[in-house]
């Protein structure tokens, strides 16, 4: 995370990662459902 603050100016840029996580988990391990890894980024400016 970043962050910036001055006098009237406040700036925030938050970045996150989630990896491959187990979404279904089923007997057998070739029919797992997994969940796909993904970014998230935030931003706040004021």
């Amino acid at each position: 995370m970043l962050f910036y603050g001055r006098h009237r100016f406040f700036g925030r840029v938050a970045w996150s990662y989630t990896d491959e996580a187990i979404k279904i988990l089923r007997s057998e391990i070739l029919n797992d459902r997994y969940r796909v890894p993904r970014d998230q980024v935030d931003v706040q400016l004021r």
